[in-house]
């Protein structure tokens, strides 16, 4: 019988030239890495790399300028390159079930024109981040972000002041103690899921600015007080 050669990584990537493609889909191609130069893809905005195994990302992620969307679900990422704030055109990042341990800067403080200004959705549930950096604060387009199943202890108040567009947060599964009581100032909020996590009370002044929210999930957490039950039964 014949023995088929499974092809390169460049040789995949040859695949969606420029004439015909803006989106590259590699899913399950048992990807261990990427090459470090990445030009040959400066046309994509749209890239699909989930279930492979890629332990990291090649710096040269940068030299894809009109990316808008990548997606780097169930690999074996340990880190993120720090270039990734080059992709001023990114909208949506999913790293989900991944072996992050900490994110870069994804703002580059300091640096000018970069970051991922653009970004409205991001995913990085299902990794080991124990803290997300301050960076996130100046990501003003954010609508979504999901950081469910790590092992977060704290709700960053830098979150709360994403106040123009976040509509949804997901921190279920983690490991936060305390209410975060900024959380008020994020009045265009309508979903908030902190089930799952070590809570035992909502301070009063929390909630009731939240104009806008619709749904409010606390269970499966350490409420001891009736009020703080009481909130969190009424928007079951």
């Amino acid at each position: 019988s014949l023995i088929t050669k499974k092809p390169t990584v460049v040789e995949l990537l040859a695949r969606f030239p420029a004439e015909a493609h803006d989106e590259m889909v590699l899913r399950d191609e048992n990807i261990g890495q990427m090459p470090k130069h990445m030009e040959i893809l400066r046309h994509i905005r749209r890239i699909d790399l989930t279930n492979n195994k890629l332990a990291r990302l090649s710096d040269g992620i940068a030299e894809i300028p009109l990316l808008q969307e990548l997606i780097l679900q169930d690999n074996h990422l340990v880190e993120l390159p720090k270039t990734l704030i080059s992709l001023t055109n990114l909208q949506l990042l999913n790293v989900r079930s991944n072996r992050l341990t900490h994110l870069p800067d994804l703002m580059g403080l300091g640096s000018q024109g970069g970051g991922l200004r653009s970004l409205r959705d991001l995913n990085v549930s299902h990794n080991d981040l124990e803290i997300l950096n301050d960076s996130i604060q100046k990501l003003s387009r954010l609508t979504v972000i999901d950081v469910r199943h790590c092992q977060l202890k704290e709700f960053p108040d830098a979150l709360c002041d994403l106040q123009e567009n976040l509509v949804t947060i997901y921190f279920d599964y983690n490991f936060v103690l305390k209410f975060p009581k900024p959380i008020g100032k994020l009045a265009g909020l309508r979903s908030l899921h902190l089930s799952r996590n070590e809570l035992k009370t909502v301070p009063m002044g929390c909630i009731e600015f939240m104009t806008a929210l619709t749904h409010l999930d606390l269970s499966h957490n350490w409420l001891d007080s009736p009020a703080a039950k009481t909130i969190a039964t009424c928007w079951d």
